[in-house]
C-alpha cells in the first residue's frame, strides 16, 4: 500500500503545486509512520515480558 501511495504521490507531484505538494508528502509520511509504529508493535509483542517487581 505505501508503494502504491509513493506511486502516485511521485506521478501526481508533475500536475500539482504548493500546498498540494505538501498534502501529497504528508499522507505519504503518514502512512509510512503508522507501518513503523506497527512493525514495532508487533516486534515488541514477541518480546519476553518483563517481571514485575514484588514489594
Amino acid at each position: 500500500m505505501l508503494e502504491q501511495r509513493r506511486k502516485i504521490a511521485s506521478d501526481a507531484m508533475q500536475c500539482v503545486s504548493g500546498m498540494q505538494v505538501w498534502a501529497l508528502k504528508h499522507s505519504e509520511r503518514r502512512l509510512a509512520a503508522d507501518l513503523e509504529f506497527l512493525d514495532e508493535l508487533i516486534a515488541s509483542s514477541f518480546e519476553k515480558p518483563a517481571l514485575e517487581a514484588k514489594g
